[in-house]
């Protein structure tokens, strides 16, 4: 088990185009979604926030921190985390995930020693790239893709130590993956409030 500290990153840069409006500040249960995933990532480790519009965000008191390289999506982000992250290690958490699952995100982190990325594995077995952990390591790998010009988070993880969790492995924690539902678009929205109306 790894006992090093970590820090937890935020990520709330994007412009929720499909939503029509900021998920991040979107209620589901009686709090924005935001505060939601604050709340489980809090004893954790120290919180902060990479978003580019710091204003809309003051109201946590958190510290919030601009895109270094702004417009290259979630990667952009997990960039600015690294860069400006105290700790060797980051959890990477997007700020539309109403159900993490603050058990899941230790064991996680537990799994860190000898990786630069710990990833679990949604459905079809896709890498959740922004419900991981990355380790400073990634950095010159991730500088070297953005000046190849490739934004997809995954890209890098060849020429890095990655463990990904397999579906099994991250049930006997999250039986119903409620942790990986993100809210992207309406429908999304509409759901995560009838489940949260279920399950808190």
């Amino acid at each position: 088990m790894g006992r090093n500290p970590v820090n937890v990153a935020i990520l709330a840069g994007g412009k929720s185009t499909r939503l029509g409006e900021n998920k991040a500040l979107s209620k589901v249960g009686d709090q924005p979604i935001i505060e939601r995933v604050m709340d489980r990532v809090k004893p954790i480790g120290t919180v902060f926030l990479v978003a580019n519009e710091p204003d809309l965000y003051r109201h946590l008191d958190i510290p919030v921190f601009r895109d270094l390289l702004p417009g290259l999506g979630p990667l952009g982000g997990i960039y600015t985390a690294l860069s400006v992250s105290s700790t060797d290690h980051v959890l990477v958490i997007s700020c539309d995930l109403p159900f993490l699952n603050r058990q899941l995100l230790q064991h996680i982190i537990d799994r860190r020693e000898g990786y630069d990325v710990v990833v679990p594995l949604g459905e079809n077995n896709h890498p959740q790239g922004l419900h991981a952990v990355y380790a400073r390591a990634c950095f010159s790998s991730i500088e070297q893709q953005i000046n190849a010009g490739q934004r997809k988070i995954i890209a890098f993880y060849p020429n890095v130590r990655v463990l990904k969790l397999s579906f099994e492995e991250t049930a006997k924690i999250d039986p119903h993956h409620h942790s990986f539902i993100n809210v992207n678009t309406p429908e999304d929205l509409r759901r995560a409030r009838a489940l949260a109306a279920r399950i808190g």
